[in-house]
C-alpha cells in the first residue's frame, strides 16, 4: 500500500486536516501541538472504522500499481440500541463509498449497493466496507494492504507476549522463509526472533547494519529463556517461556540482556528489522524519530534502500538536526489555524535548493515558529 493523499474530520472533536499529499518519505515538520502526531493517528486509524464515531476521510492510495480511492462519511451523535429498528438508533455510518480497478463499492445507513446493484444484505453498520467484505477478492487486496500500516513503538514491538508457552515451538517452525515472516501479522520483534532462528544470512545482515551504527557492538543473538512472573506479593505466578535479543559489547564479558539494552539501540534495531522484515507495500508510522532514535539512524533508509523495498515511511520531528538531516524534498510544513490542520512541501514556502539554506530559512518561517499560518 501507498497513501497518496488525505483528508480527514473529526466531527466530535473538530480537528480537522485539510488534502494533504504524500510522497516515498515522509518528513512531517512543525512545532509541538501543531498537530503532526494527529495525522499519524489519523492514518492508523483508518481501518478501524468502529471507533471512528463521527469521523470522515477522503484517501487515495495505491496496490500493486493500481489507484483506489475511499470516502467515509461517519455519524454523529452515535447511539447503538440493539433493536435496529428502534427510533433512538443513530448509525455511525452516512456514507462510504470505495472505487477502483473497475468496481464501485457503496453504502449508507439503509443500503449496500456494488457497481450500482443493490446488494439482499443486512449489514454491520459499525464495520467498513474493507470488513464487510474481506474476502471478496477484489476487496481483499485492500484489506490486505490496509493492515500493513504500522506504527513503530517501543512497548508495543519488543512486548515477547506473543510467544506463549503452548505455541512458542509451533510458531517458529511455521515461520521459516523470508515472506512468510515479511507477511505475518507479528510484532517487528518477534520476527527478529523468528529469523534469527530461522534464517541466519538475514539475520547476520540485521546485525551487520546495527553494529554499523553502534561500532561498540561485537554481536547479537536470540536466546531462548524460561521465566517467572510475580505477583504483586512478590510470589511467583506463572512460569513462561519467551526469546529475548541480547548484545555483547567490546571491553564487556556478558551478555547485556534485553532488560539492559539502552532505549535508542532496541529502536534502532527495531527500525533495521522493519526494513528488512516488513512486508512489501508496508506503510510505517514513526512518531517524534528524536525520541525513538539517534540521530546516528537517519542514514539508515538510504542505506537500507527501503524504496526498492516497497516501504512507505511517515514520521515526525521537530528537531532541528533530524530536520537537517532529511532531504528538502521530504519536508511536509504542518501549520495550523484554529482546528484545521495544513501540510505544505517546502516549495510552497520557496524554501532554498541546498538543505543548509532550505532549513535556515525554515526556522524564519513565522508558520514554522508559532506553528499558525498566515497570508502569503
Amino acid at each position: 500500500m501507498r497513501i497518496k493523499r488525505l483528508a480527514y474530520e473529526n466531527k466530535r472533536t473538530g480537528w480537522k486536516l485539510a488534502p494533504m499529499e504524500f510522497g516515498n518519505f515522509n518528513l512531517l515538520v512543525g512545532v509541538s501541538g501543531v498537530g503532526k502526531s494527529k495525522i499519524l493517528e489519523a492514518i492508523r486509524t483508518l481501518y478501524w472504522t468502529a471507533s471512528n464515531v463521527g469521523r470522515t476521510w477522503e484517501v487515495d492510495f495505491s496496490i500493486d500499481n493500481t489507484d483506489y480511492h475511499w470516502s467515509y462519511l461517519g455519524g454523529w451523535p452515535f447511539i447503538f440500541n440493539a433493536d435496529k429498528n428502534s427510533p433512538n438508533n443513530f448509525l455511525n455510518i452516512e456514507k462510504e463509498v470505495l472505487t477502483g480497478n473497475g468496481f464501485v463499492f457503496e453504502r449508507n445507513v439503509a443500503a449496500v449497493k456494488i457497481d450500482g446493484h443493490l446488494l439482499p444484505v443486512d449489514h454491520n453498520p459499525a464495520m467498513s466496507l474493507l470488513q464487510l467484505f474481506s474476502s471478496d477478492k477484489r476487496i481483499k487486496p485492500i484489506f490486505e494492504g490496509v493492515k500493513k500500516i504500522r506504527f513503530l513503538s517501543m512497548p508495543e514491538s519488543v512486548t515477547p507476549q506473543e510467544f506463549k508457552p503452548d505455541n512458542v515451538e509451533a510458531i517458529i517452525k511455521e515461520h521459516t522463509s523470508l515472506e512468510i515472516i515479511q507477511n505475518s501479522d507479528y510484532f517487528i520483534h518477534t520476527k527478529l526472533v523468528m529469523v534469527g532462528l530461522n534464517l541466519p544470512d538475514i539475520f547476520q545482515q540485521i546485525k551487520e547494519n546495527f553494529i554499523a551504527v553502534f561500532p561498540q557492538v561485537q554481536d547479537l543473538r536470540i536466546v531462548y529463556l524460561k521465566k517467572e512472573r510475580f505477583g504483586l506479593n512478590g510470589t511467583a505466578s506463572q512460569n513462561f517461556s519467551t526469546f529475548e535479543i541480547e548484545l555483547q559489547e567490546s571491553g564487556i564479558d556478558t551478555w547485556i540482556d534485553q532488560d539492559d539494552i539502552s532505549t535508542g539501540m532496541l529502536k534502532t534495531l527495531l527500525l533495521i528489522g522493519a526494513i528488512y522484515l516488513s512486508a512489501p507495500g508496508s506503510v510505517i508510522l514513526i512518531d517524534e524519530f528524536e525520541n525513538s532514535l539517534g540521530v546516528n539512524c537517519i542514514d539508515i533508509f538510504d542505506r537500507l534502500d527501503y524504496e526498492n523495498r516497497g516501504l512507505q515511511f511517515i514520521i515526525t520531528s521537530h528537531h532541528p538536526y533530524i530536520i537537517n538531516n532529511i532531504p528538502v524534498a521530504c519536508w511536509k510544513i504542518i501549520t495550523r489555524k484554529g482546528s484545521v490542520v495544513t501540510a505544505h512541501d517546502a516549495d510552497h514556502y520557496n524554501l532554498g535548493k541546498s538543505k543548509h539554506t532550505a532549513f535556515t530559512q525554515l526556522l524564519q518561517l513565522k508558520e514554522f515558529e508559532d506553528g499558525l499560518t498566515r497570508d502569503l
